[in-house]
């Protein structure tokens, strides 16, 4: 679901959508959370883009079943994505079962 959506639906502005999202990711210049999905990666994930930092975008992917866990990454580049991902073993990735809508 987009921050459009979202605010649409919560009649709210897609700024202040974007300020909630950040208030609740952010702490002090940090993420609040932080997993470690080295050890196993969901059969299911959501993802989504937002802007960082700098007016940058940064890629943000979740256990789409908990929605608790997740991983932010710098940026949204396909490189940067691919090399993430494959940074899990093969037995780890073949778990691995959808990609469900963003989040």
């Amino acid at each position: 679901m987009t921050e459009k959506t979202v605010a649409k639906h919560l009649h709210i502005s897609p700024n202040s959508v974007q300020r909630i999202e950040y208030d609740a990711i952010y702490e002090g210049g940090q993420y609040k959370y932080q997993y470690n999905f080295k050890q196993q990666l969901p059969e299911a994930i959501s993802m989504d883009e937002f802007r960082s930092a700098n007016d940058q975008f940064s890629f943000i992917w979740c256990d789409a079943t908990s929605i608790k866990q997740f991983e932010v990454l710098p940026n949204r580049l396909t490189k940067t994505i691919k090399q993430y991902f494959l940074g899990f073993s093969l037995a780890n990735r073949s778990v691995f079962k959808a990609r469900l809508s963003w989040i």
